[in-house]
Formats: structure tokens, sequence, C-alpha cells
């Protein structure tokens, strides 16, 4: 559950880097990187960093400002108002409305178009399947990151080290587990070895055990053995792979904000 509050200070400091997201005045959505470089009461002063262009004559005072961040264990987000306009990259902010936190650990979850791929190993004892996720995950960092094609907001991996295209599919994903279509019946408990192809620069892979919560059985015109929705949580993960999961769950969740913003109807 979301939790607000007003105590702004309490949740941006000096230094801290933050996501900016503004309104332009034709509808558009611009999301830029900043540091907070001053915050008192209400008032914060940001200056804007990275390679995103921004016109500063096309940002009025009185735009639309969002303000995120993530901490390593939540995602705070607050909405504001400029009060004057960007000068050399300094954007000054008077945060309205209180600052919703959610919290990593109720692992907030959303349906992504992804990459993926599984095995279910023969020997499901877990001392075994540790120890091949250790050494395949320590494998890989060795190897070449996979040829990720994009295609709109959809991408595949090609070829190289699989043995042939692996194609984007419906994942519903958090930093606990996941749910996606088997072509079979996975019964409960069953660990799993996966990889989750992310589409960052450069793209990374995801080697991670899961554990069979629930299969269901996808009833297509009262017709039996399609396939099935399988649910499960991460058993074996590895910290940084998780908050990467993290991280890209949030960042997918504002790219969605921002088409929503851009289309409302």
């Amino acid at each position: 559950m979301a939790r607000k509050a007003r105590d702004y200070a309490k949740y941006y400091q000096k230094n801290q880097q933050v996501k900016i997201g503004i309104k332009l005045a034709d509808s558009k959505y611009l999301e830029v990187d900043g540091l907070v470089r001053s915050i008192e009461k209400d008032l914060l002063a940001l200056e804007l960093v990275g390679t995103a262009p921004v016109e500063e004559s096309a940002v009025a005072p009185g735009s639309d400002i969002f303000i995120s961040t993530w901490t390593g264990w939540s995602l705070l987000h607050c909405s504001g108002l400029l009060t004057q306009k960007i000068c050399r990259r300094r954007a000054h902010i008077r945060l309205a409305g209180p600052v919703i936190e959610k919290q990593a650990r109720e692992y907030f979850r959303i349906d992504v178009s992804l990459p993926l791929c599984y095995t279910i190993p023969e020997r499901q004892l877990l001392p075994d399947v540790h120890e091949d996720w250790a050494v395949t995950r320590e494998a890989m960092q060795t190897l070449p990151g996979p040829v990720m094609q994009a295609n709109s907001y959809q991408y595949k991996v090609a070829g190289r080290n699989y043995s042939g295209d692996i194609e984007p599919q419906t994942v519903n994903l958090s930093g606990g587990g996941l749910r996606f279509k088997t072509p079979e019946y996975v019964k409960p408990w069953t660990l799993m070895a996966i990889d989750l192809f992310l589409p960052f620069i450069p793209p990374r892979v995801i080697h991670a055990v899961a554990e069979t919560l629930r299969c269901n059985e996808i009833m297509l015109n009262r017709e039996r053995g399609g396939s099935y929705l399988t649910a499960m949580r991460f058993h074996f993960i590895n910290d940084k792979d998780r908050e990467s999961i993290i991280a890209f769950i949030f960042a997918e969740h504002r790219r969605i904000l921002r088409a929503r913003a851009c289309n409302p109807f």
C-alpha cells in the first residue's frame, strides 16, 4: 500500500538524483534527469543533467511538474508547479500535494512484453539447483550480451548464444516473481531456471530460479490442452538483478503514464 506525506525535506535531499516529468504547452511530455540542489519547505531547486534536450522557452512558469525517484526500497512520486523559467539548466519547483511512496517490498506488478526462456531442471534438489544457478550466472558474466531487436516497444533476442530467436511474450512481472503462459502444465513447487531479457543499454539478462506457485489451464472455446498461466516466485535471484527488475518496472510504468498524459483520450 502507498504511503502519503508532505514532509518534503524527509524525502528530497541535496545531490539526490530524480526524474523530472514536464508537461509542455503543446500537450507533449518531456522526461529528464535532475539533481536536487536545495529544498526549503515546499520549494525545490533542481539542476538538469544528461543530454535530453530542454528548450527553456517551451517550458513556461506554471507548467505541471512530476518528480519521482527510486530510493532502492521504494518509489517516491510528487507533483508540483514550475515557479519560473528554466535558466542555465536550473529549475525551481513548488511542490504540491503529498509525496506518494510505494514500497518495493510490496513488489509493484505490471504487465510487460519481454523475451523470456526457461528450463525445468531434472534434479529438483535445492543444493543442486542452487549450484547450477550460481555457476550459470557466473558464466553468463563472461559471455557477450544478448542482441535485442526493437519493433516499437516490442523486443526480441536474436540467436547468438541461443538456439534461435526468442520472441517477446506478456509477462506479469514484479521484484518478487512473475506470471506467464507455458505450453505445458507445471506442477506447484517445481523449480524453474529462467532467463529474462531486459532492454537496458546494454541489454541485460536476468538469470534466476523460480518456484511454481500455481498453474491454471487457459480455456479457449472449451478446448483443453492449449496453454497454462503459470505463477511463480523467485527462489534464487541476485540482489542486483532484483533491483534491475524493479527499476525496469518503474521505468516502464513511467513510460505508460507519459503516453497516457500525451494521449488522454
